[in-house]
């Protein structure tokens, strides 16, 4: 029978996790992004049979969001793009690469996503006298996200 216990050991926390931004195929850091979310969203259909009170879910749609807050250091890779092509009337897309790596047995986990499009509010210019300047930025999953790493995790 396997160990029921949690070991303690494989448990990640913040400071296993980086994000990168992928620009011309290769894989860019972000070193100065301090939080990032991925996530899925479920939108499901709600049926309900005549004769019946239960009301069941149909799997609908799927989309995907990824939110980060960044120190702002560079606007080379974020807000700088995202100006430059309203500027210019263009579309813009990002490849983004989350990665998860664990110390103790050197598993890793390492999902892209692509085809991200600005989405929601961007701040430009947030500032707080004596605080760290940062931008919560949103963007929009163009496709599935791919697992690079599969199963890697266990």
């Amino acid at each position: 029978m396997a160990d029921e216990r949690l070991d303690p050991r494989k448990v990640m926390t913040g400071h296993d996790g980086k994000l990168y931004v992928v620009v011309d195929g290769k894989s860019i850091f972000l070193a100065n992004v301090d939080t990032f979310q991925a996530q899925l969203n479920f939108s499901n259909i709600d049926f309900n049979p005549v004769g019946d009170r239960w009301t069941y879910p149909i799997q609908g749609n799927v989309s995907g969001n990824l939110t980060i807050t960044e120190a702002v250091v560079s606007d080379e890779f974020t807000l700088g793009p995202v100006l430059d092509a309203i500027a210019a009337g263009k579309k813009i897309f990002y490849q983004f690469r989350g990665v998860l790596d664990r110390e103790y047995d050197a598993k890793q986990e390492d999902i892209t996503y692509k085809e991200c499009v600005p989405d929601g509010t961007w701040d430009i210019q947030n500032l707080t006298p004596g605080d760290v300047i940062k931008r919560a930025l949103g963007f929009r999953m163009g496709v599935v996200p791919t697992r690079l790493k599969q199963n890697a995790l266990s």
